[in-house]
């Protein structure tokens, strides 16, 4: 008898396992998050509701003091759907309100993949700790002990997730304020340079009249050669505005002209057509912060290029009325690190090598936030970037 009861927990052990493993499955293809982020959602809800099962046990065993775990009665079964759903509303609340956010702002994969650990840890002890027999219980002090270990285990699992979740956050915005820092700084080498800009014309204006009265001189004096040489050196240092106005957005102007910028001392070649509206429902720091990732990684992967032009072509347009299209094409060496669906860092050193493409990470998540999409994929020798989402 004893061996037909482990067999047939075995299988049922087997069946629950299989039947896990297709839950995890569909649960994993319905989303649109990475895998690590749906895994590691998965493995804490799981864990959350180990809880209200080894608390059932106890009220098991208060009524059957005798009984085993496999032969729970209607009561504690309806105490731990009970518990069950209590959780579900209290810790579902939570984990919309404040994980929901966690998902949005941090899209690496392998800082969710850290996180997996942990539930399976507070899983595994909540089921090496259930009593097989209920008399076991009732030995000295252990029912006490029981109780106060589920409490301890569920408070530092609380305690740690909510200093996962104040630490994440805290990067986050030290990263936001980086984000706006690098922003600024690019606000104010347009603006310097538009300084220099009007500084040269003042000159210019006030040098006028002067160089009115040399032309003049020349002129009646008929030495045309000083004067075609005179009028030469006055246009060759007439100031250029390198400021271009790409659009009306202040912010992305700045963003556009630094990368411009950069690009020019990298001898890439560009070709962009900017066409943004005044008003967009997208924040100027999240359109910054995706422009800005796309066109470092286009200055990154354009240097790889050792013979032949770099360029960089990119087409941010409105169509369809509602609907921002940002489309790039560079070209680059040809190398890359693409695995498990995504493209991954190819900066030298093991840890940036086993990496996610943060910066496209970050693309795919804020068009994702604006009901988009966002696509990467590669030739030989060319990287497109496509982006669609509303605004």
């Amino acid at each position: 008898m004893c061996c037909i009861i482990k067999t047939s927990w075995q299988r049922f052990k087997l069946h629950n396992a299989a039947r896990n493993g297709s839950y995890v499955f569909l649960y994993n293809h319905t989303l649109h998050t990475s895998a690590a982020q749906n895994l590691a959602i998965f493995l804490l809800a799981s864990a959350l509701m180990s809880f209200p099962a080894d608390f059932s046990l106890a009220i098991d065993a208060l009524i059957h003091p005798d009984g085993t775990m496999y032969s729970s009665c209607i009561v504690a079964t309806g105490t731990q759907l009970l518990l069950s759903i209590i959780f579900v509303i209290i810790s579902g609340w939570f984990i919309y309100q404040y994980m929901g956010r966690l998902v949005d702002l941090i899209p690496n994969p392998a800082t969710w993949a850290a996180m997996i650990p942990i539930p399976v840890i507070f899983t595994l002890i909540n089921i090496e700790i259930r009593p097989h027999y209920y008399s076991t219980l009732y030995t000295n002090r252990i029912f006490e002990i029981y109780i106060f270990i589920l409490i301890i285990c569920l408070m530092l699992m609380i305690i740690f997730y909510a200093s996962f979740y104040l630490i994440a956050m805290d990067m986050v915005k030290n990263s936001q304020e980086r984000e706006r820092m690098r922003l600024l700084e690019m606000q104010q080498l347009q603006y310097q340079k538009q300084q220099e800009y009007i500084r040269e014309n003042s000159r210019l204006r006030h040098d006028f009249r002067q160089s009115i009265a040399v032309i003049r001189n020349l002129v009646q004096t008929s030495n045309y050669d000083a004067l075609n040489d005179y009028i030469k050196d006055y246009t060759d240092n007439i100031p250029h505005n390198d400021t271009t106005s790409y659009c009306n957005n202040i912010c992305i102007n700045a963003l556009l002209n630094y990368y411009s910028d950069v690009m020019s001392r990298n001898n890439i070649e560009r070709s962009w057509k900017i066409e943004l509206p005044d008003n967009l429902s997208i924040t100027d720091t999240e359109l910054c912060g995706m422009l800005g990732n796309l066109l470092e990684n286009v200055c990154s992967a354009c240097t790889t290029v050792t013979d032949g032009p770099r360029y960089h072509n990119m087409s941010v347009c409105i169509m369809h009325g509602d609907e921002l299209y940002i489309v790039s094409t560079n070209n680059f060496d040809g190398r890359t690190n693409f695995h498990d669906g995504s493209y991954h860092s190819t900066k030298p050193g093991a840890f940036a090598a086993s990496q996610c493409g943060i910066g496209l990470a970050s693309i795919r998540t804020t068009a994702q936030k604006y009901g988009g999409i966002a696509r990467f994929h590669n030739t030989a020798n060319e990287f497109f970037t496509d982006i669609m989402f509303k605004i």
